[in-house]
């Protein structure tokens, strides 16, 4: 199910890269086994707040919206800095912002000082919201000397976290640009990364454990959380034989199955999972500073009792229990809509894009009997999609939904055509 439901979204993203869309894989391999990245089927909750302030919940971020980026950017001071080797580019021009310098880094080509200009508000601009909407706080941060931005204009996505710096690659730093927000974000994911490291004294690699060092970016980037279906955790374990829990290092996650290496959305999962039973932003970064004291499993043992966990996180450790007790959250989480399929044909999977490619969902999933599909977790905008279903051995679609109401309603594929990828 997997390659085929692989081969159907690459497919269609591809198709999209000459009409607006991306066909980023957004696989950002970093220096020092840190591998950082923006799942591409996840998009930021948003909302039109342009007001600042706290905006924490209990669990995970409201992100800002596009609107509000674009606000915040215009606000940062930018000033001429000292030319420095800071990112290993020899010297070359550099500007400040409140808290940061902003140099090219050594992959950089074109070196445009406007574009490094708006790589540094990014930067800035991205700590701002941390610090607004995380629990991690400027008292523990060391700002003796300005962290350092290392900005490549190669666009390729990468991005890496180092101790009181990051660097990045982002498609655009134009927010005009469609490929703008997963810059921004990319920048978010790196930040969370550094200020982990702030609080354990070291690379946050060396002392936190992967999964959660990987899904704590993630989450407090903003990702959305409580999608993945029943199926895809069963492929999950079926596929790696192990719980997302003992995922520690980078080696060991490269020792996964391809489609699993560098996945965040289990780990973020992971972490949602623990959030539906107590654990909070504030427990979040807690946990951080605690394991600078003693350990990441004894601080999490510390603070399980404030937990509502059906079996200890030793346990959920254990491949099998970890299935059965997400299973069982899935279940009691997971909404049915009607679909009506093509005629002695088993559909497995639903792909869902608006007509822009910015926004995209593939988390639904076929019910064995083929009369439901199965969603988490996701709000429809009001607009119009193309939806896609995944076969056994073909894929359908698009036929065009408009959405009023957060959801997509029925979906009729009776007449459907095959899916054709345009590259072949």
């Amino acid at each position: 199910m997997e390659i085929n439901k692989n081969l159907l979204v690459l497919s269609i993203v591809a198709g999209l890269a000459g009409c607006g869309g991306s066909s980023d894989d957004s696989s950002n391999v970093g220096k020092e086994g840190d591998t950082s990245s923006v799942d591409s089927s996840i998009v930021a909750p948003g909302g039109d707040d342009t007001s600042g302030g706290n905006e924490s919940v209990n669990f995970g971020i409201k992100a800002w919206s596009l609107d509000k980026i674009k606000a915040e950017m215009t606000k940062v001071e930018v000033v001429d800095g000292d030319s420095a080797n800071l990112c290993e580019a020899g010297d070359n021009i550099t500007v400040e912002t409140e808290h940061f310098i902003a140099t090219f880094g050594e992959k950089a080509t074109s070196k445009n000082k406007d574009n490094l200009i708006a790589a540094a508000r990014i930067g800035q601009v991205a700590f701002n919201e941390l610090m607004t909407q995380t629990d991690f706080k400027m008292d523990e941060l060391d700002f003796s000397k300005k962290w350092t931005i290392c900005y490549n204009d190669d666009m390729s996505s990468n991005g890496s976290a180092f101790n009181k710096s990051f660097e990045f690659s982002p498609k655009s730093v134009d927010p005009s640009n469609p490929g703008f927000e997963k810059g921004y974000w990319l920048a978010k994911h790196e930040l969370v990364h550094v200020l982990t490291s702030e609080l354990v004294d070291n690379f946050s690699f060396v002392i936190i454990p992967r999964w959660f060092n990987e899904g704590i970016a993630e989450l407090l980037s903003g990702s959305e959380f409580g999608v993945l279906t029943q199926e895809t955790i069963i492929d999950y374990v079926a596929d790696t034989k192990v719980s997302p829990y003992t995922v520690n290092t980078y080696d060991q996650e490269q020792q996964l199955p391809e489609n699993y290496r560098s996945n965040y959305k289990f780990y973020v999962e992971s972490l949602a999972f623990l959030g539906a039973h107590g654990l909070t932003n504030e427990m979040l970064v807690q946990l951080i500073r605690d394991a600078a004291e003693a350990d990441f499993n004894s601080a999490f043992s510390s603070l399980e009792n404030s937990l509502t966990l059906p079996t200890s996180l030793t346990q959920l450790k254990l491949p099998e229990v970890y299935e059965e007790a997400m299973l069982k959250w899935i279940e009691e989480t997971t909404s049915y809509h009607p679909l009506i399929g093509k005629p002695n044909t088993i559909l497995l999977d639903v792909f869902v894009i608006n007509e822009g490619g910015s926004f995209s969902y593939d988390e639904a999933t076929v019910t064995a009997d083929q009369s439901q599909y199965a969603t988490r977790g996701v709000t429809f905008p009001n607009g119009t999609y193309n939806v896609y279903a995944s076969g056994e051995t073909l894929s359908y679609g698009p036929i065009k939904v408009t959405v009023t109401n957060g959801t997509l309603g029925q979906l009729d594929f009776t007449n459907a055509p095959e899916f054709i990828d345009s590259n072949d």
